[in-house]
């Protein structure tokens, strides 16, 4: 009866845990997931970035109006079209010289590339930021990220695994010692 009831313990905590892991692995790597859950979503991996921010940062964005948007806001836009320079960029809002797009720059740099961000473009604003946490979450969803954790995973199961076996070696053993006593 004990052994049942330990196997179903350890079948509920293990499929609880499994379902948070599942959960925060969509809440990083899945953007509209995260969005449809908490209304915000998470970005890494961007290709350039705002003077105040850096690469290697999970930039949290929260949905505004494209049109709401006003100078100073830090948008989150997707760029295509331009080459060695298309990805995701994080640039802040300077002024709208016409109705069907906004002029971002980089706060105080004099090389940053300004861009016109139309619409179609235009992904959030970024409400803040995580440092050095997307350069973790980067690596982790990439193909090294991955072998790592499959190989930690196997040796980490191979690890419990014997110490169980041992463990109910130990116990037939005491068993045993018990009954010829």
């Amino acid at each position: 009866m004990k052994d049942k009831k330990n196997l179903i313990i350890n079948i509920t905590v293990g499929s609880l845990t499994g379902l948070l892991i599942l959960f925060i692995i969509l809440l990083l790597y899945v953007p509209k997931f995260s969005k449809a859950v908490t209304g915000v979503s998470s970005y890494h991996a961007i290709s350039n970035c705002d003077s105040t921010l850096k690469k290697h940062d999970i930039l949290i964005v929260k949905d505004k109006p494209f049109d709401d948007l006003v100078a100073g806001d830090i948008i989150l836009f997707k760029l295509k079209g331009y080459g060695d320079n298309d990805g995701l960029k994080a640039y802040r809002v300077m002024t709208k010289p016409d109705p069907e797009y906004y002029h971002v720059h980089s706060t105080g740099s004099n090389v940053s590339f300004p861009w016109n961000v139309t619409e179609e473009m235009y992904i959030g604003v970024v409400s803040s930021r995580i440092p050095v946490l997307g350069a973790v979450t980067g690596f982790l969803g990439s193909p090294y990220g991955i072998g790592v954790l499959l190989v930690n995973g196997v040796v980490i199961g191979l690890i419990v695994y014997l110490v169980k076996m041992n463990k109910k070696e130990e116990e037939k053993e005491e068993q045993e010692n018990n009954l010829e006593e």
